[in-house]
């Protein structure tokens, strides 16, 4: 039995395609592992970059003729897939080019060059890879062949064809923002190079495995980027590469991709201690473990700094266009498709800011006022006195507004309640009450029932980064306004966020901004960190240092006293400190 592969890349272009400098860098790391004799074992490998269409067609002739039928071939293909009007899939080679019925077919290399030459081949063992555009169109018109009673020797692997495509019939494949290698290629590279995509732990990679690893980790950098599977008799069983047993580093990666998966991209503090724990029993070392984390972390980092990207652009969106025209939304629908997004990935940002939006709109449509002009007033924000007597025709003096204006706020704020508003039926009622009386540590308890009422994790009993993001801005503000009004001003998140922030904190977690934050607040003490017990509930908020509370992520959850409290981690901590609607 021989393992054979053809690997091409075509990474220069006419204008008509925008060059790909990845693809010849995907074959040079290709060749790599599946050349490794402890990793692919592939017996030869022929490597074509930015060659033209003879060279690629008789190259698959070569690779599928005169073949054994134990024999593994195996063919990749980086670069640009076009589609015909027909919807048939072309690899694009240098020559390619367009004309006004699309693409000019005899330039590219049609899918169906390779599916004839598979058909004809005797070797029952066939891998194509495509990392390309609208690769999952390859297996339109795709036959089998071959004996339905023919037994499967789980040894030599599966006899058949494995199909792995980076992406579906409609989709564009991305490139990885950092990196020299496509998203899709980075990933089936790591999983060989690492033994990390052998998920059954028996020695040896799948087609299936491979796939399934590669799907996860794409998954987690670019959602909208749907890797495809088409296994024909059980092409899903052919071995690809080998992997290391029971090696104490694949072991701690397997450790951290659990916890990773569990957790949204995050460590919390008692993971990072177990795998504090499980470094000391490997013997792997901090070099090592720094290594494995930040390549399993590397997805997350990604996706969230593009969702980053996303807000930013969204929010100076709605600053400019808003209300959208239709090609305003077609222009940020394709942008959110070019950072790899669905709708379901951006839908919190924008409701958020649609919603901020809305609201404004509706504070500043008042009726024009009659007695108490200058009340009414309060309702929306005061731009300028300029703004305000433009706004009503007024025959006094602007020494007279201004009196009437500040005598206004005074009793505005002496009188107005804070409206218990909540997106989710929660009741802020004993949470008002408490904090009225100064009940600070009632007041504590019941916002932590609150928040895990908003966020329905009364059961779980605290909450993920992903509650936190996607908490509702408006119970996150009747919470916050009940503090700072019963505080007058001196506790609340927003009152916590204006230090954290001013010390150049930011959501990433940062130890000696962390620090200087808690000494600031008064939960840290020289070098030790109070526990929730040592902490004090003065009634008198002036006793206390500004930001003292709330103090929910330190303390009670139902009841029950916990060590760092609702949040369960300073990454989470860091989240809700960075909410842009506090």
């Amino acid at each position: 039995m021989a393992k054979i592969a053809l690997l091409i890349g075509v990474s220069e272009y006419l204008p008509e395609f925008p060059a790909l400098p990845s693809a010849v860098k995907d074959v040079e790391a290709m060749k790599e592992v599946l050349g490794n004799s402890e990793m692919g074992g592939f017996d030869d490998i022929k490597v074509l970059q930015n060659s033209n269409r003879q060279q690629i067609e008789e190259a698959i002739y070569d690779l599928f003729a005169d073949r054994n039928k134990d024999d593994v071939l195996l063919f990749y293909f980086s670069g640009h897939g076009v589609k015909s009007q027909q919807g048939n899939l072309f690899l694009a080679t240098p020559k390619t080019r367009k004309d006004k019925r699309g693409i000019v077919t005899p330039t590219a290399v049609a899918a169906s060059v390779l599916q004839g030459q598979m058909n004809d081949s005797f070797s029952q063992r066939l891998v194509v890879i495509l990392d390309c555009c609208y690769s999952g169109a390859f297996t339109k018109g795709m036959t089998a062949k071959g004996d339905e009673n023919i037994d499967i020797q789980a040894e030599l692997g599966g006899k058949g064809r494995a199909i792995l495509m980076s992406s579906s019939a409609v989709q564009s494949s991305f490139e990885s923002e950092g990196s020299e290698l496509s998203i899709y290629t980075k990933y089936l590279v790591e999983g060989i190079k690492t033994g990390a995509a052998d998920t059954d732990n028996n020695g040896k990679i799948s087609a299936d495995e491979l796939h399934q690893y590669v799907s996860e980790k794409v998954h987690e950098e670019s959602p909208a980027m749907t890797p495809q599977f088409a296994p024909v008799k059980e092409g899903y069983r052919i071995y690809l590469a080998s992997s290391p047993q029971d090696d104490p580093k694949l072991q701690y990666r397997r450790k951290v991709q659990e916890i990773l998966q569990r957790n949204n991209g995050n460590i919390d503090f008692l993971n990072r201690c177990l795998l504090e724990e499980l470094c000391k029993r490997y013997g792997i070392s901090s070099e090592e473990v720094k290594a494995i984390e930040t390549e399993e972390m590397e997805p997350y980092i990604l996706f969230h700094k593009k969702l980053k990207r996303y807000e930013e652009i969204f929010s100076q969106a709605v600053e400019k266009y808003y209300p959208f025209t239709k090609n305003t939304r077609e222009t940020l629908r394709e942008i959110q498709s070019l950072l790899g997004f669905r709708d379901e990935d951006v839908a919190n940002i924008e409701e958020r800011f649609l919603r901020e939006i809305q609201t404004s709109s509706q504070n500043d449509e008042i009726e024009l006022p009659s007695e108490r002009p200058i009340q009414s007033l309060l309702k929306r924000p005061i731009q300028s006195l300029s703004r305000l007597r433009n706004d009503y025709v007024m025959n006094i003096s602007p020494s007279e507004v201004l009196e009437q204006f500040f005598q206004a706020i005074k009793t505005s704020l002496q009188n107005d309640e804070i409206e218990l508003l909540s997106d989710k039926n929660v009741d802020y009622t004993k949470l008002r009450d408490f904090l009225k009386n100064r009940e600070w540590t009632e007041a504590d308890i019941e916002t932590a029932h609150c928040m895990l009422k908003v966020a329905q994790q009364e059961e779980q009993g605290y909450l993920e980064v992903e509650d936190i993001e996607n908490f509702p801005s408006t119970d996150l503000r009747t919470i916050d306004q009940l503090w700072v009004k019963y505080s007058d001003g001196k506790f609340g998140f927003s009152v916590q966020k204006k230090i954290y922030q001013s010390l150049g904190g930011t959501k990433e977690y940062n130890r000696e901004v962390w620090e200087k934050f808690g000494e600031k607040v008064g939960w840290k003490k020289g070098d030790e960190w109070l526990s929730y017990s040592k902490l004090t509930w003065k009634q008198n908020s002036s006793s206390h240092s500004t930001g003292y509370l709330p103090l929910v992520f330190r303390g009670f959850i139902l009841g029950v006293r916990w060590g760092l409290g609702l949040f369960l981690g300073v990454d989470k901590v860091c989240t809700i400190l960075s909410r842009r609607d506090l």
